[in-house]
């Protein structure tokens, strides 16, 4: 880690840029329950994606951000700057998870479907078996499961978004197992016999370690508290100045005024801002939060 805002609760590495696609910018963020790497690129009606190369996971599929198949993609809405690319992220060698509001399964199902109609020139009618590619998984914000990864699984709870269709964050907690306080020190025979008699001696501890939030207005943020337990939040912020406001409400989206009071009353948390309009160049959002006094926040846009 070589890059750190004074009081910002999360140190993060400079970003370093590359094209695969798009120019896509790489950080990596020490968090409490490790390092992890996000290489991404998000704009507002153009692409976001994300992905995480530790975890084998992508972030949404605006974008291609990541050479190598995922096991797990997590979609938080269909709208094409979040999800055309996913395409090219399905694989019959190692069929990816893919996570999705479950209103929209069935689209992506016959989405798919017809890609796959068309790469192999396909004519509807005739006799056809596709070997499979990935499994969809639909979610809403009663969803909790949990990924399996060594001793320390990793436990996904869906929130819902506000945006003018299903939209989904996800916020990701690693669980961990130890041994109860009462059983500590007990020689190990007496823990065999314990186990061998059904006792519960262990007991489950949960580290936060981020969440990562689809289109929405601050409205998440009240739905579900429980998002600013993560150190590290990942939310959009598309409009910055206050003339976008009527915009902004009829689609949905943040309002820089209306995100700015849960960082400031968050100042543990650090926060990822995302999909910035195109009605800013990078130069304009730059200047734009190097007048903020917050420290906990980071821009995802190219270094200067």
């Amino acid at each position: 880690m070589n890059s750190k805002r004074d009081n910002c609760p999360i140190s993060f590495s400079e970003p370093a840029l590359r094209t695969l696609g798009k120019e896509l910018i790489t950080r990596r963020f020490s968090l409490p329950t490790g390092e992890l790497t996000f290489s991404g690129y998000s704009r507002a009606a153009d692409a976001t994606g994300f992905s995480v190369p530790e975890l084998g996971w992508v972030l949404d599929a605006g974008c291609v951000t990541h050479s190598q198949r995922p096991d797990y993609v997590f979609v938080t809405h269909t709208h094409t700057d979040h999800s055309h690319q996913l395409v090219y992220l399905k694989s019959r060698r190692k069929p990816p998870v893919i996570c999705l509001p479950k209103e929209a399964a069935s689209i992506l199902e016959r989405f798919l479907t017809a890609s796959q109609n068309l790469t192999d020139q396909y004519t509807l009618g005739e006799p056809r078996e596709l070997t499979r590619a990935y499994d969809l998984v639909g979610v809403d914000a009663s969803s909790v499961f949990r990924i399996a990864r060594g001793n320390r699984p990793i436990e996904v709870n869906v929130v819902q978004c506000d945006h003018t269709v299903p939209c989904v964050g996800y916020v990701f907690t690693e669980v961990r197992r130890k041994l109860e306080d009462a059983y500590i020190g007990l020689p190990g025979k007496e823990i065999a016999k314990l186990r061998q008699e059904g006792v519960e001696i262990m007991k489950e501890s949960r580290f936060p370690m981020f969440a990562f939030l689809g289109d929405t207005t601050p409205l998440v943020f009240e739905r579900h508290p429980e998002i600013l337990e993560a150190p590290l939040v990942f939310t959009e912020c598309s409009f910055l100045d206050k003339e976008h406001l009527d915009v902004a409400v009829r689609t949905k989206h943040t309002m820089w005024d209306d995100l700015e009071p849960i960082i400031a009353s968050n100042p543990n948390t650090l926060f990822v801002l995302t999909h910035f309009s195109h009605r800013y160049d990078f130069a304009e959002i730059r200047a734009f939060f190097d007048a903020v006094p917050h420290k906990n926040i980071l821009p995802w846009i190219p270094p200067q």
